[in-house]
């Protein structure tokens, strides 16, 4: 049994198409719907419970006590009181819907693959242009995937408040699934398939989808959600003692440089289009408090940890500030040349390049 989770919100507009692509699933009788409406001001409620006396799959509405302003900290409530027999979770939006393959193609694979989690490609609609984003590009997102609930419960993984919530939560689980591997309880498989599962509308009064919200309005946040997920997994990697092996420690560290990489991506972006300085000092803060968390401080940056650094900025197509500025200005010291690089200038005399 599956268990597809949708966040409601204002959304009584969505509400045919979104019971239509529920319908549409070739394979009906494996799932439960659980809405959970976030205080919706508007009759979405009523439109579910309408459409709830008409289909044939179970349906269940969930509330907050509170508007939560947070689509994670919604569905947290969801998985917070999960359905006994649902072995597994799927995530969908109220103002997205689901191919009609969805349920079949999704349960059929992790039911069959040995990964806790499983991602296919989807259809992302923006500004009436249609995208597939691949694999590699929907890490990120929650859309197109599912989830084994023993493997969510065993770490404990959680929705954290604010946006951009899905990027925690889907770093959380490749970490941990990484984990597994590196300690032989898991063998590794391809975590995808290439079916396209997903249509991700690009809804206007959607809260993360309107113009330039996702760098003007959820850049704390971004930050915010990686500091607090790092700092989860360490935390839990010194519990365990597994950050005493050393290819769990480069494993988590070098996702945590890469990730520091992205915010100096942001910080160009933020330049781009004229933030006040003010509030992009405030982001710097927050970095700083990334960097205190993760013990970025003390590392030693090993070559690997380097090219996980300069990977993300080599695609940028401007700078406002340089990759070595960055650093200065959050207090980390670092030579970002190769190790054999700096050693053969030094026996040669011949270091000094910045």
């Amino acid at each position: 049994m599956i268990e597809i989770i949708v966040p409601v919100y204002n959304a009584e507009d969505n509400i045919e198409q979104l019971f239509g692509s529920l319908i549409a699933q070739t394979k009906q009788h494996s799932f439960i719907v659980s809405f959970v409406d976030d205080c919706s001001t508007d009759n979405s409620v009523q439109l579910i419970k309408e459409w709830i006396d008409k289909v044939s799959f179970p349906c269940r509405i969930l509330h907050t006590e509170k508007n939560m302003h947070s689509p994670g900290l919604t569905r947290q409530v969801a998985l917070d009181n999960p359905v006994s027999r649902a072995e597994y979770v799927m995530f969908l939006d109220s103002d997205d819907e689901l191919l009609p393959n969805a349920v079949k193609d999704l349960s059929e694979a992790i039911m069959t693959n040995n990964c806790p989690f499983v991602s296919s490609q989807i259809f992302m609609e923006n500004n009436n242009e249609y995208t597939i984003l691949d694999l590699e590009d929907n890490l990120t997102w929650l859309h197109g995937k599912i989830y084994s609930r023993d493997f969510l419960e065993k770490y404990n993984i959680r929705f954290f408040e604010g946006m951009n919530e899905d990027a925690g939560f889907n770093q959380t689980c490749k970490f941990y699934w990484e984990l597994e591997c590196i300690k032989g309880e898991r063998v590794k498989e391809n975590c995808g398939i290439r079916e396209r599962t997903y249509f991700w509308r690009n809804y206007k009064k959607s809260v993360t989808r309107s113009d330039d919200y996702f760098i003007q309005s959820i850049t704390k946040d971004i930050v915010n959600n990686y500091t607090l997920t790092y700092k989860r997994i360490l935390n839990y990697l010194n519990m365990t003692g597994d950050l005493s092996n050393k290819k769990v420690e480069i494993k988590i560290y070098n996702h945590i440089v890469y990730h520091l990489s992205l915010f100096y991506e942001l910080i160009n972006k933020l330049y781009f289009i004229n933030k006040p300085e003010e509030e992009i000092r405030e982001v710097y803060s927050k970095i700083i408090k990334y960097c205190q968390d993760t013990k970025l401080y003390d590392l030693e940056w090993i070559d690997d940890y380097k090219k996980s650094f300069v990977k993300r900025p080599l695609d940028l197509n401007f700078t406002y500030i340089s990759l070595v500025d960055f650093l200065k200005k959050i207090g980390i010291k670092v030579d970002l040349r190769p190790k054999m690089l700096v050693q053969r200038l030094e026996e040669n005399n011949e270091n000094y390049i910045n």
